[in-house]
């Protein structure tokens, strides 16, 4: 007999790509990326956009 966890793993194969997007989520960064790597798949890439947030955009006007 085959369980739902079962047909869940043979369901899908290969790599999945989790794409997360990070504009200032210096307080919530690490619970997205420990929530994503927690998953029961472990065929994954992680990929964190960030997109300036605030505190790099302001040290990159600083120093111009």
């Amino acid at each position: 007999m085959i369980t739902d966890t079962q047909k869940e793993d043979t369901a899908v194969s290969g790599m999945i790509s989790i794409i997360m997007p990070a504009y200032n989520a210096q307080r919530t960064l690490h619970q997205a990326v420990d929530s994503a790597l927690c998953q029961t798949y472990q065929n994954i890439e992680l990929l964190i956009i960030d997109d300036f947030h605030q505190i790099l955009l302001a040290r990159l006007q600083k120093n111009t």
